[in-house]
């Protein structure tokens, strides 16, 4: 017995891209996200309005996490890109699968300013350690 099997593609149409065409026709846009071993979600947050900075930051961790320790880093970006940093947090805790945190700090208009949280999930007996960042202009 054989089989035949037609497929209908467009003249001079490049098969990478009909595919990546039918996927998002079929599914929308798909984001990238991270694949960490431990951990499900980290969000930061660096609002700053008139000379007030508010940040804020969560991290949760999958089942099984026993704590998360983080590290606050709020540093101003100077033009020639280097930074100064401005305040540190440093081992702030929780216990159990999530951690939230807020502060507001004052800083000067006219300069971006980063927020860095980086996060040490405790899971099973072993750890797994996540970074991420928000820069913001103080207008």
């Amino acid at each position: 017995m054989l089989l035949a099997v037609a497929f209908i593609v467009p003249a001079k149409a490049d098969i990478g891209q009909v595919y990546a065409d039918h996927v998002q026709h079929q599914f929308g846009t798909i984001p990238i996200e991270p694949f960490w071993q431990h951990t499900v979600s980290m969000f930061v947050s660096l609002d700053i309005v008139n000379g007030r900075a508010t940040m804020a930051g969560s991290v949760t961790g999958r089942v099984g996490t026993e704590r998360i320790s983080v590290d606050a880093l709020l540093e101003r970006v100077n033009p020639d890109g280097t930074t100064t940093q401005l305040g540190s947090w440093r081992n702030l805790q929780s216990t159990g699968f999530f951690w939230a945190w807020e502060r507001v700090h004052h800083v000067t208009r006219g300069h971006d300013y980063r927020l860095t949280l980086t996060a040490t999930v405790f899971r099973n007996g072993t750890s797994e350690t996540v970074s991420t960042s928000r820069t913001s202009w103080a207008s």
